[in-house]
């Protein structure tokens, strides 16, 4: 149930588990899953997970799950039934604020979170939200990040150091599917909402040798360039993607031009994912 990190995360180790043969479905309530994503790269990973035996249902509205000898009933409203040995709630969490007694202090919140400023103040100037609790990017690193942002301000209100603010905009994510799919910055579908001008190199069913040798079919990567020159978002498929966000996320914060980020990484140790960044950005030099 659910069209997320947590459901696509669950039904790829289900896919790698026993001796194969499992029937594995997704169900979303959206027109298409994993939304924070960009749309393009989204459709690769469903085509990988297809290869899978992961099927992906879109715009499903479940009315109720029942519990049988012979396992569970999964009712769709329209009547349509749907038999399982296994059902994972992977439809997202709410952060635990009942007992908490917010509306005491004056602070604001909503079904997502605690409301927070970029220096992760709440609307009650003395008090301060940081990771689950508030209403921004539910990642671990993310909560580490806010945390020392909160202490530097609580430091800074007494003359020990200065302030800080929180800046979202290079938060890498990576969903551990197989292919992993890593992300940092902007999907396109943003930058097309926002009416932001932007370059965009891409590459699907890669044949590099760093696939290649690992008879990985559905590696695949975007990167979107500013008129600057400057990083606003890239996208990889890949087994291992966590080392290309990384970089990538390094450039965004410092700044650094796709020609710049080109000549860093000639050396890159061969073959790694990240060597293939050449690969990538050379058509933007």
């Amino acid at each position: 149930m659910g069209g997320g990190f947590i459901s696509f995360e669950f039904a790829h180790f289900a896919a790698r588990l026993g001796e194969g043969g499992q029937e594995l479905t997704i169900l979303e309530v959206s027109e298409r899953p994993l939304g924070p994503f960009d749309g393009e790269m989204v459709s690769l990973l469903m085509d990988a997970s297809r290869d899978e035996g992961i099927q992906v249902r879109t715009g499903i509205q479940i009315a109720a799950i029942e519990k049988h000898a012979s396992g569970l009933t999964v009712q769709m409203t329209g009547g349509e039934l749907l038999t399982a040995d296994l059902v994972v709630n992977g439809a997202g969490r709410v952060p635990n604020l009942e007992d908490l007694a917010l509306e005491a202090g004056g602070i604001d919140h909503s079904r997502r979170g605690i409301g927070v400023d970029a220096g992760m103040r709440t609307s009650n100037p003395r008090v301060f939200a940081v990771g689950d609790c508030a209403a921004t990017i539910q990642l671990a690193r993310v909560a580490d990040y806010e945390g020392l942002v909160a202490a530097r301000n609580i430091l800074a209100e007494l003359g020990l150091n200065e302030g800080a603010r929180v800046d979202y905009g290079a938060v890498p994510a990576v969903l551990f599917t197989y292919p992993q799919y890593g992300m940092v910055g902007m999907t396109e579908d943003a930058l097309k909402q926002q009416n932001i001008p932007y370059k965009k190199i891409f590459g699907e069913k890669l044949g590099w040798p760093t696939y290649r040798r690992v008879g990985l079919k559905h590696a695949a990567y975007k990167i979107l360039v500013g008129s600057d020159n400057r990083i606003l978002g890239a996208h990889f498929l890949s087994d291992c993607a966590s080392g290309l966000v990384n970089t990538l996320k390094q450039a965004m914060l410092n700044g650094t031009s796709v020609q710049d980020l080109y000549w860093q990484n000639i050396m890159s140790p061969y073959p790694t994912r990240e060597s293939d960044l050449i690969y990538m950005l050379k058509p933007l030099l």
